[in-house]
């Protein structure tokens, strides 16, 4: 299965930077340059809605892109947070809520109404659906700005870890498919940035998870068994 997989971890790769550099091609460079400047959450604050006892963890192995969606949702609006954490069980209030936007990611229709492709609970998050929550009225998304998904090139990797840098400094966390060699299979936030090291809300233990810029240019991070970053949810 080594051998086998050799020659396609080629493909795979080249299959990656080829769509970056699409995307690149539609994208402008100036986006993040251009945005206001606001100040990022704080990291004390952040890690204390987020990183509690019991752990907010996911409530299976389907729900860590809608689990990020709600941590998300915390952290952008304060009454979410305290509606979830002033609950008498925060862990099992935390579950309904990650269980309710798995069902509407991949849902027949959208949280708006509109077609969208079904896809099994057990397939998790597909990007384009998180994209659209994201583009919801229901708090998810900053209303003043339209996502994307950002392929990483293994080629260039830290051109996004800048954009995430970036990002962060406007006060957005951002969404961060990881996963192996062959494929994205987990999603983190990432909630506090610098310039050498991102931190990540992890809902697979409900703690943080650290990826300094060096692992991130070379293609291999340490998030848990996930090795890879795979593709950034950012604003436009």
């Amino acid at each position: 299965m080594k051998l086998l997989w050799t020659p396609l971890r080629v493909v795979v790769d080249r299959a990656r930077g080829v769509v970056f550099q699409v995307q690149k091609s539609h994208r402008l460079t100036s986006d993040f340059d251009a945005l206001p400047r606001r100040s990022p959450p704080q990291g004390s604050k952040v890690t204390g809605l987020l990183v509690t006892f019991p752990p907010l963890r996911q409530p299976d192995n389907n729900t860590c892109g809608s689990c990020t969606l709600v941590a998300l949702k915390m952290l952008r609006h304060p009454w979410y947070a305290e509606v979830i954490l002033s609950s008498p069980d925060p862990v099992q209030a935390f579950h309904k809520a990650a269980l309710g936007v798995l069902r509407k990611t991949n849902a027949l229709v959208d949280s708006r109404g509109k077609p969208q492709l079904p896809w099994p609970a057990r397939g998790g998050t597909r990007p384009a659906a998180m994209v659209r929550m994201l583009h919801s009225t229901e708090g998810y998304g900053d209303p003043t700005k339209r996502y994307r998904n950002v392929v990483i090139s293994p080629k260039d990797p830290t051109a996004v870890f800048d954009q995430i840098v970036a990002n962060l400094a406007n006060g957005e966390p951002t969404p961060l498919y990881v996963g192996d060699h062959r494929w994205m299979q987990h999603i983190v936030l990432v909630i506090e940035a610098d310039a050498q090291r991102l931190t990540a809300f992890n809902p697979a233990h409900g703690g943080l998870d650290y990826i300094t810029r060096d692992d991130f240019a070379r293609d291999s991070i340490k998030v848990g068994p996930w090795t890879r970053p795979w593709l950034a949810i950012l604003p436009r």
